[in-house]
């Protein structure tokens, strides 16, 4: 089994398709910005930014990797959203 590693992270312009095939409804989120870094502990932080629609996101997430990689690992993730044309407070 490989150990998860990075020290850093960039993900720029990305974006994610979710989709709801029995509902045929699909939500889109363009021009995600993201920095995440990986520490000796394998404790990952992360802050970032998106759109949805005309909405501006943004994000800051923190984890444990897992020691190992394994088939279907589930990793916690605290992850905090902030939709200031949407939401009133953070998510």
């Amino acid at each position: 089994m490989a150990t998860p590693s990075f020290e850093r992270l960039r993900i720029v312009d990305g974006a994610v398709v979710l989709s709801n095939p029995q509902d045929k409804v699909e939500w889109r989120v363009d021009g995600i910005t993201a920095d995440l870094a990986m520490a000796e502990d394998r404790r990952v932080t992360g802050t970032g930014s998106a759109k949805f629609g005309a909405a501006p996101l943004g994000f800051e997430l923190t984890a444990t990797a897992p020691a190992t990689l394994g088939g279907r690992d589930r990793v916690p993730v605290e992850f905090s959203l902030t939709a200031p044309t949407l939401l009133t407070g953070a998510l």
